[in-house]
């Protein structure tokens, strides 16, 4: 038992030291953080949803499509207030992802900011509606190679 538990401690240690440094042998561009299979990218710029799409799509990448619990812990513990994937065609109309990909309120619900507000905010862990024209950071992603 004792052996199993010094297994286990350096196996946590060794996740965290990759997961704070990061893989030397990394795959992802440079300024892009690796987490699992996936590269980020949290811009400094600040610019309407439509624009950070466009600005993801031009680095080859999309904007952030949260695909379990895992990696939403991760993200909430580096986001603030940026753009991800998520939006909708109107205020009638369902959420879902900008790569078509259905939206699940399993994860996360979207918390409503304005009437008829369309795109996806993630901010203080929680995603929230907000006008597409405004101006946030965003998150774009894409497989690491």
């Amino acid at each position: 038992m004792q052996q199993r538990g010094d297994l286990q401690a350096n196996n946590i240690e060794l996740s965290t030291v990759v997961n704070r440094e990061g893989d030397k042998c990394s795959s992802c561009p440079e300024g892009w953080i690796q987490h699992r299979r996936k590269c980020y990218h949290f811009t400094h710029e600040r610019s309407s949803w439509e624009k950070s799409r466009e600005y993801c799509s031009s680095h080859s990448s999309r904007l952030l499509r949260i695909e379990n619990k895992e990696e939403l812990d991760f993200i909430n513990r580096l986001v603030c207030f940026h753009w991800i994937g998520l939006f909708r065609t109107g205020a009638a109309t369902s959420w879902m992802w900008e790569d078509g990909t259905a939206y699940s309120i399993e994860l996360f619900q979207v918390k409503r900011k304005e009437p008829g507000a369309s795109c996806a905010l993630l901010k203080a862990g929680e995603a929230t509606s907000y006008n597409c024209t405004e101006q946030y950071r965003c998150i774009c992603e894409k497989r690491a190679a």
